[in-house]
């Protein structure tokens, strides 16, 4: 009896540990994908800004190297 109750206390051990993982997997991405979603807000922003000057910068350069981030 008692090799039973240790045996589920084990799988539901198991299945919230499942669980918490599989939330944590579910937060992660979705926090990628708001910082994706963010950055390509402020990169279309930053592009209308410099819109006047595109004939004297690279718009496309300042963008990126604006950007850039080392890891």
């Amino acid at each position: 009896m008692a090799d039973a109750l240790a045996a589920v206390f084990d799988w539901g051990r198991r299945m919230f540990e499942t669980r918490e993982e599989i939330r944590k997997a579910a937060v992660e991405k979705a926090i990628k994908k708001a910082i994706k979603k963010e950055f390509a807000k402020l990169s279309r922003r930053l592009r209308e800004s410099l819109e006047p000057y595109k004939d004297k910068l690279d718009v496309d350069d300042v963008v990126r190297r604006t950007f850039h981030v080392d890891r």
